[in-house]
């Protein structure tokens, strides 16, 4: 039994053959049809962002106010992310991390505390935002 005869005859109400269904599927998605391909458009990108360091302080203290084209790349995860949840996800690690961190003497427990508060501030972006572009 010839495969192609069945499917003509099932498909004859459409007036289109397979290989020219196959063509056209193909046009469309190489873009022949308009002269520019066709394709998904890309999500974009997160990264883990932290605030800046205020100035003249004698302990480090993030500035969540400062305006986010101010902000820099997470140092401990320089990673982009293909999803916010993806991006969360890590920056909760990082967090958790950071709480986890031995307290046993005071050196430590003061590095601790800092990363613990700046992590705490710290947030997804999409590599995207306007917001990052500086004035």
């Amino acid at each position: 039994m010839n495969i192609l005869r069945g499917f003509r005859r099932e498909n004859a109400n459409t007036g289109m053959k397979p290989r020219h269904a196959a063509a056209l599927a193909l046009m469309l998605l190489t873009g022949c049809a308009t002269g520019l391909p066709v394709i998904t458009p890309e999500l974009p990108e997160w990264k883990i962002m932290q605030p800046p360091q205020i100035e003249g302080r004698p302990d480090p203290t993030p500035d969540e106010t400062a305006p986010l084209s101010k902000w820099v790349v997470a140092p401990a995860d320089t990673h982009n992310y293909p999803t916010q949840k993806e991006c969360e996800q890590s920056l909760k690690r990082l967090r958790e991390r950071a709480r986890a961190c031995p307290t046993s003497s005071p050196p430590f427990s003061k590095v601790c505390e800092r990363f613990s508060n700046l992590y705490d501030k710290s947030r997804c972006v999409s590599i995207d935002d306007p917001n990052l572009k500086s004035n």
